[in-house]
């Protein structure tokens, strides 16, 4: 999956940027983000971390400190926020229930509609 960033400021309902910025197609921690990854910082103590990172976009705080030279989104909660975008990179399995090669123990009880991949 491929997400604009554009698109991304669409599903967030912020603002786009004025210059173009990189498109997301995978998410990571500030430290190993990579040019096409959305990250997310939770306060401003995590500033020098947001500039360092090679993220391709960062989401922070509102009241996060203006960042010259970093592609920040300001949201309201970026941690939730972040994993709510998150779960759209994620490899869906092609089956349900049990993967005839997972390993589980025999006594144990699994919820409905739950998945176990190998």
């Amino acid at each position: 999956m491929k997400l604009t960033c554009e698109e991304l400021c669409v599903r967030l309902a912020a603002s786009p940027p004025e210059e173009s910025w990189p498109d997301v197609s995978g998410v990571n921690t500030l430290a190993d983000g990579t040019g096409s990854d959305l990250c997310f910082a939770e306060s401003a103590g995590q500033r020098a971390a947001v500039l360092a990172s090679d993220a391709a976009l960062v989401l922070v705080p509102l009241d996060f400190p203006d960042t010259p030279g970093a592609r920040i989104v300001r949201v309201q909660e970026p941690r939730k926020v972040f994993f709510s975008i998150a779960e759209s990179f994620g490899a869906q399995p092609d089956f349900s229930g049990v993967h005839t090669d997972a390993s589980i123990d025999r006594g144990a009880l699994l919820g409905v509609d739950v998945t176990v991949a190998p």
